[in-house]
């Protein structure tokens, strides 16, 4: 690892002339990580069963292959920079700090694509990679809606409405996707959770009808806390609007991740491009977002409730004087209604003398 305080860097190459060329791969960051690697570094590189590096910017289109999915694990044999993009732990704009463990490998990588990134098939490995990822939980679309909706013919000559409903991944109806009436880019679909919660990531799929081979291959997402006012999602560098690598096929599942996560209520996909005619399935992961709790001042005499209604005024007893306390008010409680006992005995004995 070299550290400079420079912005420009010059390698020099002291070898003579070679035919077949010669190179390097450069792997930088702006700040201090003496962890830092390659885009080059594979599982395979490491001992310990559990791994801490950082991984530099860039690393998406750098050669080297990956085996696997975030679910399952990688092989052990994939980079580990292009492995931690492909599972959504990280961004490839910026890079950043990777932890994860090596685990018993398994018979049979399966092959997704994730994150703008393609993963292979692989075989039996003697260690994967696992990725350990929070607030990732499928959450439940309590509604949904879109700009517009196609109505087309079933084979039976029926009319079939592909409605914004029929998006949900676990809508059990046929046509199972939303398809939109018009093809422009002023089109969208929008997912209402019910609620604020942290969206950590999407799962979009095209239509699994037959013979209509509708898909989306690329979006951008908006997000809304209230429904009204409407904010696109920007890069991991905060400048450009992010454009999501979407399906390639109607059938495949493709996953991307939202590194910062959102926090909202409504989520709009606002497709740019597609084949055929634009249809989607979506489904979000993610969180219950969660809620600061106020810190409440107390001034000496007085105490207010979390709602702002003042509390009933009550006596504070400490819990290791709890006994010796309840035991004086026992005593003199006792005292009195002896007392008050004998006074009544006296006017009693008192008056019958009396008569």
């Amino acid at each position: 690892v070299l550290r400079i305080n420079s912005s420009a860097v010059t390698i020099f190459f002291n070898s003579t002339i070679h035919h077949s060329g010669r190179g390097f791969l450069l792997s930088y960051t702006s700040a201090g990580h003496p962890d830092l690697i390659s885009c080059l570094d594979k599982g395979i590189h490491y001992n310990k069963e559990q791994v801490s590096v950082y991984c530099p910017a860039g690393c998406k289109d750098v050669v080297g292959d990956i085996w696997g999915e975030v679910a399952q694990g990688y092989r052990d044999s994939s980079v580990i920079c292009k492995a931690a993009i492909h599972a959504g732990v990280i961004p490839d704009e910026t890079g950043g700090q990777v932890t994860l463990t090596r685990e018993k490998g398994i018979t049979l990588y399966e092959s997704t694509w994730a994150n703008g990134l393609q993963s292979k098939p692989g075989s039996l490995s003697e260690k994967r990679l696992v990725f350990h990822r929070v607030c990732s939980d499928l959450l439940d679309a309590v509604h949904f809606n879109a700009s517009s909706s196609w109505q087309g013919v079933g084979p039976l000559g029926q009319h079939m409405m592909w409605s914004p409903e029929r998006a949900s991944f676990s809508a059990d109806i046929v046509p199972s996707s939303w398809v939109a009436e018009y093809g422009h880019v002023a089109e969208w679909l929008e997912i209402d959770l019910g609620g604020r919660k942290n969206i950590t990531g999407i799962i979009t799929k095209g239509s699994a009808a037959v013979k209509y081979n509708f898909y989306v291959t690329s979006y951008k997402i908006s997000s809304s806390r209230d429904g009204k006012n409407w904010r696109v999602y920007k890069s991991g560098l905060g400048k450009d609007e992010k454009v999501f690598e979407g399906n390639t096929d109607p059938h495949l599942e493709v996953y991307n991740a939202f590194i910062p996560p959102i926090v909202a209520r409504y989520l709009r996909v606002a497709p740019l491009t597609w084949n055929q005619r634009i249809a989607l399935n979506v489904a979000l992961l993610g969180c219950q977002a969660s809620r600061r709790v106020p810190v409440l001042k107390t001034i000496p005499g007085t105490s207010r409730s979390p709602t702002g209604h003042p509390t009933i005024p009550a006596v504070g007893i400490s819990p290791e004087r709890k006994d010796p306390v309840l035991l004086m008010v026992l005593i003199i409680a006792s005292f009195i209604l002896a007392m008050s006992s004998l006074i009544l005995l006296v006017f009693l004995c008192w008056k019958k003398r009396k008569g």
